[in-house]
């Protein structure tokens, strides 16, 4: 697959955005890295949840897209250590992929600290809407993403 680089990239505060995306399945990374390439956005990617906590412990990321069932740690557990891991002050939005309809799945994304989530299969719309929501990029046409935000408290070990 050929992706045609922007002329431009997204930044915020003057600095390319930055995405982590958290993702198992091929197909699914390959759609979201295109969705983003083709905005301006190269994004990193994890493919499970131990993966995706030890690059952001490496790099700061401006938005995290995260599988809610990745392998080795689950995209929930990875969530919850993240935020451990971010400076005081700044909260990284956390935005699930969740394939999962059943009720309460939802409020296990929010109680696990993450901000939004989008459906599986990934909608290009839903991509757009959620970084125009959490990276206050230009927005585009609807659905937009709703977003929940709970403090949580990290014991360090």
């Amino acid at each position: 697959m050929t992706v045609t680089p922007p002329e431009t990239s997204l930044t915020t505060g003057g600095l390319p955005v930055r995405v982590l995306l958290a993702e198992d399945n091929t197909l699914n990374r390959r759609l979201v890295t295109l969705i983003l390439a083709k905005i301006g956005i190269r994004a990193d990617v994890a493919s499970n949840g131990r993966q995706a906590v030890e690059m952001f412990r490496r790099r700061p990321y401006d938005l995290v897209f995260i599988n809610c069932r990745l392998p080795e740690l689950d995209g929930f557990a990875a969530a919850r250590e993240i935020r451990c891991l971010e400076p005081p002050g700044r909260r990284v939005p956390i935005v699930a992929i969740n394939a999962d309809t059943l009720p309460g799945s939802r409020e296990l994304c929010v109680l696990a600290g993450m901000d939004g989530s989008i459906g599986r299969p990934v909608k290009r719309a839903e991509i757009l809407s959620a970084l125009s929501q959490w990276l206050k990029l230009p927005a585009p046409a609807p659905p937009a993403v709703s977003a929940a935000i709970v403090n949580l408290s990290c014991n360090p070990k």
